[in-house]
């Protein structure tokens, strides 16, 4: 079955992607065509992206750990990296798409990047469905990596930044890791059965989703988009409720599947309701207000799902609120203001974290006797809460630089940036293995995690409050696809330095010589930052 399973996710993505992305194209029809420049990012970043997948995946080819038997995370991060690169060709369309004005040409856009994240997760566990978790991680990576690079190099040259191919990498790494967590929790012969209901319920989201929509978009309801993203959300909810139940009464025999897949779509349908009312009143009080329930919000749904197994109920119930997050990422406010599809975007970016923080936990149990008690890993968890605003420090500046620039120059410094920022990301976990080990990369995560609900709070406030804001706001420099990548790198190659034994010389040189590189890298940014300014 879990073959069947599987070529479903694969048919149907592939149909699914190619059918919306063609009825995307048709609606938009005479709307303007993408500039040279949009183009060119395009090209630059699907270009960089293949590069680096195809020296990923040769290397890869070594027997060597951390590289699996017959190398299936090199294959995964393949597959991974070849749909990065392919989204990163077409979602300056969706830009297009974006603009049209028809609220039903932006829902095909958000549903074809869906299906498409959706085919590549499939297919990956399609092939390797024999050992599927290396390969799933590896595409996850894969696909990280894509994202950070088209979505970086966007935001650092444009005033607007690719919402949808955040989407996609969402999507994508949240599917993936919860079959991995599937595999994990499942790991008996007759349980295996159950491998792809992840899958599964990612298919019902999406088609549910999809049919919600086109009822949503009638031509009755497409001036009134609040009308309109408001009943789709609901039909889609009750849609993947309802086949939710039939899978609980009749494939896993528990109906814990279902309370999960009503808690996530519950928290995430309140917290677009808080979201909402908040930029609707645009009052600092509520913004903070709002703020701080979503948080709480955040917390109710991992006290709830965490334990529930072996970490899977919290990738069941993510995949289920996105039945309700992928109408409202296609909404659009007065101006083409996208406020509310990026305060989602943060919603499932902390719950995405809290997800991989539960599969970190699961991979290295046996690894791990610490807590936040133990002194390295209350300096990881505190590296790791203040790192995200590092990166958006960073962010703010390299778009000053790319700015600056005109032309091929400015999007090949958008481009250099976007990479050494993802290095960054890579690396950290890395180091501060090497200098504190294991107690301190949990720590690590585990900040990243509490660092996105910050953000959170601090983005919900300044866009609730637009009159009091002063200066750029959290929500203009997003580091939540670095943190992604960071933690996704934690997870996978972590392994690799546990049998490394590190001397007191070699911790201190890690240490100083991650000290200097980023007071360089600080440095270099200032002085180019205030040439650009002048």
């Amino acid at each position: 079955m879990e073959v069947g399973l599987g070529w479903l996710g694969v048919g149907v993505g592939a149909v699914g992607f190619v059918l919306a992305y063609l009825m995307a194209s048709a609606s938009a029809a005479g709307e303007r065509p993408a500039s040279g420049d949009e183009c060119r990012r395009a090209w630059l970043s699907a270009a960089l992206t293949v590069v680096l997948t195809l020296v990923f995946w040769a290397l890869a080819m070594k027997a060597d750990p951390p590289f699996s038997r017959g190398q299936t995370l090199g294959y995964g991060f393949l597959i991974g990296g070849i749909a990065g690169a392919l989204m990163c060709l077409v979602s300056h369309r969706f830009d297009v798409f974006a603009a049209a004005g028809a609220l039903r040409t932006r829902y095909l856009a958000i549903h074809s990047s869906a299906f498409l994240a959706l085919l590549g997760v499939s297919l990956t566990f399609t092939i390797f469905r024999g050992d599927p978790s290396n390969a799933l991680m590896g595409f996850a990576i894969g696909a990280a990596m894509g994202a950070i690079l088209r979505f970086y190099v966007q935001g650092l040259r444009s005033t607007s930044d690719d919402l949808t191919m955040q989407a996609w990498a969402l999507f994508a790494v949240t599917l993936a890791v919860s079959t991995v967590l599937a595999v994990q929790h499942f790991d008996t012969s007759v349980q295996r059965l159950w491998w792809p209901l992840p899958i599964l319920m990612g298919v019902t989201v999406i088609v549910a989703g999809l049919v919600a929509t086109g009822i949503g978009s009638v031509r009755s309801l497409d001036t009134r988009p609040g009308a309109s993203v408001a009943l789709s959300c609901l039909i889609a909810s009750v849609l993947a409720i309802a086949l939710s139940l039939v899978f609980a009464w009749r494939l896993v025999q528990s109906w814990q599947l279902l309370e999960v897949s009503v808690v996530g779509i519950g928290c995430a349908a309140v917290a677009a309701w808080l979201i909402a009312s908040m930029l609707q009143k645009r009052d600092g009080a509520w913004g903070l207000d709002a703020a701080s329930a979503c948080v709480l919000l955040v917390v109710a749904f991992a006290v709830i799902t965490f334990k529930l197994w072996s970490g899977l109920g919290v990738g069941i119930g993510l995949v289920a609120a996105w039945a309700v997050a992928l109408p409202l990422l296609a909404l659009r406010g007065e101006g083409n203001d996208d406020s509310l599809a990026r305060a989602i975007s943060t919603v499932l970016f902390v719950w995405l974290s809290i997800l991989l923080y539960r599969l970190f936990v699961e991979v290295y149990r046996p690894q791990m006797g610490a807590d936040l008690r133990v002194h390295y890993t209350f300096v990881g968890a505190l590296i790791g809460a203040i790192l995200p605003f590092v990166f958006a420090s960073s962010i703010h500046r390299l778009r000053d630089c790319a700015r600056a620039r005109e032309g091929l120059r400015g999007d090949l410094c958008a481009l250099a940036g976007a990479a050494s920022l993802g290095l960054f990301a890579a690396a950290s976990p890395k180091v501060l293995y090497l200098v504190w080990e294991m107690k301190a990369v949990l720590g690590f995560i585990f900040g990243l995690v509490a660092s996105g609900a910050f953000l959170l709070m601090a983005q919900l406030f300044q866009q609730g409050a637009p009159g009091e804001r002063r200066g750029p706001s959290l929500a203009d420099y997003s580091p939540g696809l670095l943190v992604i990548g960071a933690q996704l790198v934690a997870i996978q190659f972590t392994m690799l330095f546990v049998a490394v034994e590190t001397t007191r010389a070699m911790q201190i040189w890690a240490l100083a010589a991650a000290a200097v590189i980023a007071v360089a890298w600080f440095v270099i940014l200032g002085i180019s930052s205030r040439r650009s300014a002048r």
